[in-house]
Parts: C-alpha cells; structure tokens; sequence
C-alpha cells in the first residue's frame, strides 16, 4: 500500500508541475485558458490530499529524529500546492502589470520544480541512512 502511495504521490506531483509550467508557458504566449486554472486547482488539492494520506501511512517507518523532513514537508505542501492554487484562484482579483504577472508565474514554476528535486534528494538520502 505504502508503494502504491508513493507511486500515485509522485506521479501527481509531477502532473501538478506539468500542469504549473503548461499554464506559465500558455500565459508568456499571451494566451489565457480559466479551465486550465481549474485543472491546476483541482489536481493540487487531490495531489495534497493523496500525499497527505502518504505522509500518514509513511510516518511510522521514518526516522522520528528527523526535523529536516518535517520543513521539507511543509515547503512541499507551500510550495507545489498551496502557492499556485491561491495565487490561481486571486490571479482575477489582482490589479497589476502582465509582467508582474509573467514574472510570479514563473517564480511559482520554479520553486515547484526546486521543492520536486529536493524532496527527491531528501528522500533518498533517508533511504540511505536506514
């Protein structure tokens, strides 16, 4: 069950930064899609709630002295779900300048992608140190 998790996790959250990096790329070509942002919300709140559902399951067979993993997770809960979805569902609100806009998209895309990589590398080196 737990593999299965960590497969379903992962595959998400690559989809979540598929989906970030499309809509930053469809907006610099000047285009603008509202049911793309509802597919970039929807599957990050199923992708939080399915690695939420993970990290449960997981946290019996981690290292409980590990204060580094609990950052990591709340720098990927930050950073690959909740920044893009909040600044998704107040994009309409915002009365600012497109490069602004084109400048935090990709800021978000970035830290998505940065938070990816290293919850990977944090993940194999706990792998390594059991």
């Amino acid at each position: 069950m737990t593999e299965f998790l960590k497969k379903i996790t992962r595959g998400l959250d690559l989809l979540v930064l598929l989906f970030i990096f499309l809509y930053t790329a469809i907006y610099i070509l000047k285009y603008e899609i509202i049911f793309f942002q509802k597919i970039i919300i929807f599957s990050a709140i199923i992708g939080l709630i399915i690695k939420l559902l993970y990290w449960i399951i997981d946290n019996n067979n981690i290292i409980k002295n590990n204060k580094n993993l609990l950052i990591l997770r709340i720098a990927v809960c930050i950073f690959l779900y909740l920044n893009p979805v909040y600044y998704l569902s107040q994009y309409q609100n915002l009365i600012i300048s497109e490069f602004i806009v084109t400048t935090t998209l990709i800021i978000i895309t970035f830290s998505a992608l940065l938070v990816i990589v290293v919850e990977k590398l944090m993940n194999s080196k706990k792998m390594s140190n059991l």
